[in-house]
């Protein structure tokens, strides 16, 4: 369904952005979108994203999802109510780890603070 949008989008819009949807590792979840490999993360509500901060320390290698590594995160946003995918957002990894991180930090800084 994800593939759908952004194709929907691509051909709207008219604009020159490759994308193969055969999987590069037999993931179901991936394709190759302008010659990197893309993950969907699906379904995102935005209620609870389905990170792990442990997927982020310190190394900036590509995350792995079943034996294969992305670099792109497609997160395929579904309507609460009607459970239907109707928005995606993508991301390459690097920002998607910048952002985890910067979110953490204060939470981080303040349990450093505490006394307990």
């Amino acid at each position: 369904m994800v593939l759908d949008l952004i194709y929907q989008d691509i051909n709207r819009k008219g604009l020159a952005i490759s994308i193969d949807k055969a999987s590069p590792d037999t993931d179901a979840g991936k394709f190759v979108l302008e010659g990197k490999t893309a993950r969907v993360i699906a379904p995102f509500n935005g209620f609870y994203p389905n990170i792990s901060l442990n997927w982020f320390d310190g190394s900036l290698e590509q995350p792995r999802i079943n034996r294969g590594e992305f670099y792109w995160y497609v997160f395929a946003i579904m309507e609460t109510r009607s459970k239907k995918i109707s928005h995606y957002f993508i991301c390459d990894y690097l920002r998607l780890r910048e952002w985890v991180l910067e979110f953490n930090a204060p939470l981080t800084e303040r349990i450093k603070n505490e006394t307990w």
